[in-house]
């Protein structure tokens, strides 16, 4: 889910923050007790996530204010650049060494859940998240229907326009199917020889996750079957939709928000933080963000995410401490709100429901995006990390128009029926 730029399983996002936000708005919902009784002894709590500098910056501030709050407990916080963090993480895990609250990638908690490296969500908490929360952040921590993490970061891209690009090249509206982006195309689309030197869509590998299974979706087509045993793609949605989005892929423009920026392209996939790289590299830029085009079938927007666990090998006075500095950074409305500083949604609902969130033009279609999308993959599969690693190599040839869309069909049917045979689900 361009390796310059989103905070995804392989990337983190480019830039910045969103406008004005951070501020806490009175009338946020109070903060609750902890769930934990305070110890007298200090406890030192290891906390483990990716490298990026503007998110890590905000939890170390919401870290410190906790130890200011509980001198009983003293958080320790590392990172780790994301293109070594899965080195670093698994052989830690595997030694018992790891951080006592380590964020993961969605698609491997399913496995270290299995592995028994993950500690459960204590009841009250489980509760908490599945009532206060959006559903994803429950059901993206199931594993057989245990609650063993807890979601951020949740990824749901939405359709990006450039409206003066559109205007310039004749489109008065913008396309609400995907039949429409074609007739767009058609208008947008410059070559020199057989070159895009503009575009009217420009995806590639890098929304994957989020887009392409809804995609799938909408064309009467799945990746997988109902009990995720199989890669089915049904014949002829599957080819329809690999179609489709080889068709709105333009490599040779480069990494995607560059050429946004430079004006070259109308419509990419991304979050609600390129709103602040669009600012910083075109100003006068105007942009607005829908929900992804339809297809003959109406289908939900998908969405991916990260998630916070605890390690199972900590001491359970640790991991007690763990889940109350959860509580405290992860939790509280008001530590949400602060996310929007560095341009992430918050997930708790009274969060999400803030007149911050909601009385934004730019962030609430966002808000209710992610409060009614499903989970772009199925929870609490095992396999599933290794096929989502062949679903963006497949995807990425597609993309770059390496392999055809009958090609991309029946490979990833071989190789994900291959993955699920060896790992199960």
């Amino acid at each position: 889910m361009s390796k310059k730029g989103t905070l995804s399983r392989r990337e983190f996002l480019k830039t910045a923050s969103v406008a004005g936000a951070g501020a806490i708005v009175a009338g946020s919902a109070a903060r609750p007790a902890p769930t934990f009784a305070i110890r007298q002894s200090q406890e030192t709590v290891r906390v483990l996530h990716h490298t990026y500098k503007p998110l890590n910056d905000l939890h170390e501030r919401h870290l410190a204010e906790f130890m200011e709050a509980n001198p009983d407990i003293d958080v320790r916080y590392s990172t780790v650049p994301d293109t070594e963090y899965n080195a670093v993480l698994f052989p830690a895990l595997q030694a018992g060494t790891a951080a006592d609250i380590v964020h993961g990638f969605g698609f491997a908690l399913p496995a270290i859940a299995a592995a028994g490296y993950a500690s459960p969500v204590p009841d009250e908490i489980a509760e908490r998240v599945r009532t206060e929360f959006t559903p994803i952040t429950y059901s993206g921590g199931l594993y057989q229907d245990t609650l063993y993490s807890v979601a951020d970061q949740i990824g749901v891209r939405m359709a990006m326009w450039n409206l003066d690009l559109l205007e310039q090249n004749g489109v008065s509206e913008v396309p609400q199917t995907w039949y429409e982006v074609l007739e767009m195309n058609a208008k947008v689309d410059r070559k020199q020889g057989d070159i895009y030197t503009q575009a009217g869509t420009h995806l590639n590998w890098d929304p994957v996750v989020e887009w392409f299974p809804p995609l799938l979706w909408a064309h009467g087509a799945s990746l997988w079957n109902e009990d995720v045993t199989e890669i089915t793609l049904d014949e002829p949605g599957a080819v329809q939709a690999a179609w489709l989005w080889q068709n709105c892929c333009h490599p040779e423009l480069g990494y995607y928000g560059d050429a946004f920026v430079a004006g070259l392209v109308g419509l990419v996939s991304t979050g609600s933080w390129f709103k602040g790289f669009v600012q910083e590299g075109n100003p006068d830029l105007r942009l607005l963000a829908t929900k992804m085009p339809s297809g003959p079938i109406a289908a939900p927007m998908g969405a991916a995410h990260q998630s916070w666990f605890v390690n199972a090998a900590s001491p359970p006075e640790v991991q007690e401490a763990a889940w109350r500095v959860l509580e405290y950074f992860w939790m509280r409305p008001e530590t949400q709100l602060d996310w929007l500083e560095v341009g992430f949604l918050p997930n708790n609902l009274a969060a999400l429901n803030d007149p911050l969130v909601q009385n934004d033009e730019w962030l609430q279609p966002f808000a209710d995006a992610l409060a009614t999308a499903e989970l772009a993959y199925p929870g609490g599969c095992v396999g599933w990390q290794t096929v989502g690693d062949i679903l963006i190599e497949e995807v990425t040839r597609l993309s770059n128009w390496d392999i055809t869309p009958e090609e991309f069909v029946r490979t990833m049917r071989e190789r994900g029926n291959a993955a699920l045979a060896e790992q199960g689900c």
